[in-house]
C-alpha cells in the first residue's frame, strides 16, 4: 500500500500538494466551527420533529442526505475565507456533489451521509466513486480502475475532498452521532490528485465496495445455485487469493471472473473494473507538503 514518499517529487506535484493542504485546512476549519455545528443540530431537530411525516409520506430512509448537501454548500459559500477565492462553479457533470472554481484550483467536494444502523461496516471507511476522484490505482492487485475525474481542468488542478456526516436512524427515531470517538459525527478527507500517483506507489485503494461487470447476456453463465457457479470457476479457471468480498478466478488471457448474480439468478460474470473504491486510511492520513512538512489528510470532528 502506498504511503506518500516525496523523494522524487516534481515541481508540479509540489504545487498540487500545497494546494491540497491549503484547502483541507480551510474545509476542516469551516466544518469544525460552532456555527456549522449549531445549524447541523437544527437539521437534526427538524428531522426528529417531523420524523413520522418524512417516513410515511416519502418513505425516505436517508433523511439527512439532501439537508447535508445544502448545509455544506451554504457554508462553503458563506465563509469569509472562501468568498474572495471562489470565481465560479465547476460546470463538468463528472464531479462530486459540489464543484467550485477557485482562483488557483477546482474543488470537488462529495458529501456522504452514513447511517450507523444501515451500514455500520462502512461508517469509518472512505468510499469514492470513479466520478469523485482522479487517482488511478495502477498497482492494485487483480482489479483495474479507470477514474473519470480529470487531474487538471481549465488549467487548474482538480482537488478531491469528502465530508462524511454520521447519524443513527433505527426506523423509529433519528439522531446525529455525537460523543463517540469510534463513530465520529463528521469526517473530513482529502483524496490525492491523480498527478501524485508516483508518490503513493500508484495505489491508495484497500478494496472495492462495487464493481463493473460484463453485463452482456451472451457472456454470462447462469446456474441454479451460487455453489454451482463457484464449482464451474474452480473447474475452469485459476483461483486468485481472496481480496475484498469477492473470490476471483483468472483465465489464461488474464480475464477475471466471479460468482455473483444477475436478476437474482446465480451466475458467473467477467469482471471489468472496480467502481466504488475503499481508500486506505493509512495512505492519506500522513501527508507531506512540497517542503516535506507533515499534515493530516483525514480528520475526525467530534462533540
Amino acid at each position: 500500500m502506498g504511503i506518500q514518499n516525496n523523494s522524487d517529487i516534481t515541481s508540479k506535484q509540489g504545487h498540487i500538494l500545497d494546494l491540497e493542504k491549503k484547502y483541507f485546512d480551510l474545509i476542516y476549519s469551516i466544518f469544525k466551527a460552532e456555527d456549522f455545528k449549531e445549524d447541523l443540530i437544527a437539521i437534526e431537530s427538524e428531522i426528529k420533529n417531523r420524523y413520522s411525516e418524512y417516513k410515511n409520506v416519502w418513505n425516505l430512509k436517508n433523511k439527512l442526505k439532501i439537508p447535508a448537501e445544502r448545509i455544506v454548500t451554504h457554508y462553503m459559500y458563506k465563509n469569509d475565507r472562501t468568498k474572495n477565492e471562489i470565481v465560479g462553479i465547476y460546470s463538468s457533470p463528472i464531479s462530486s456533489d459540489i464543484g467550485l472554481k477557485m482562483k488557483d484550483a477546482i474543488l470537488c467536494i462529495d458529501i456522504k451521509t452514513n447511517d450507523i444502523n444501515g451500514n455500520r461496516g462502512d461508517y469509518n471507511k472512505i468510499l469514492a466513486e470513479r466520478n469523485q476522484m482522479s487517482f488511478i490505482n495502477k498497482s492494485y492487485v487483480n482489479v483495474t480502475t479507470n477514474e473519470n475525474l480529470h487531474t487538471y481542468d481549465e488549467d487548474l488542478p482538480v482537488l478531491t475532498y469528502i465530508v462524511k456526516i454520521g447519524y443513527d436512524d433505527d426506523g423509529t427515531s433519528f439522531k446525529l452521532k455525537t460523543n463517540d470517538n469510534s463513530y465520529p459525527p463528521i469526517q473530513i478527507v482529502c483524496v490525492p490528485n491523480g498527478e501524485l500517483g508516483s508518490l503513493f506507489d500508484d495505489n491508495i485503494v484497500d478494496g472495492f465496495k462495487t464493481y463493473y461487470y460484463d453485463e452482456a447476456t451472451d457472456n454470462i453463465n447462469f446456474f441454479n445455485t451460487k455453489e454451482e457457479a463457484t464449482e464451474y470457476l474452480v473447474d475452469n479457471y485459476e483461483l486468485i487469493p481472496e481480496i475484498d468480498k469477492e473470490i476471483y478466478f483468472c483465465s489464461e488471457t488474464q480475464n477475471k471472473y466471479v460468482a455473483t448474480s444477475k436478476g437474482h439468478k446465480p451466475c458467473v460474470k467477467r469482471l471489468l473494473s472496480g467502481n466504488t473504491a475503499r481508500i486506505n486510511k493509512n495512505s492519506i492520513i500522513n501527508r507531506l507538503d512540497s517542503k516535506g512538512n507533515s499534515w493530516e489528510g483525514y480528520k475526525m470532528i467530534n462533540w
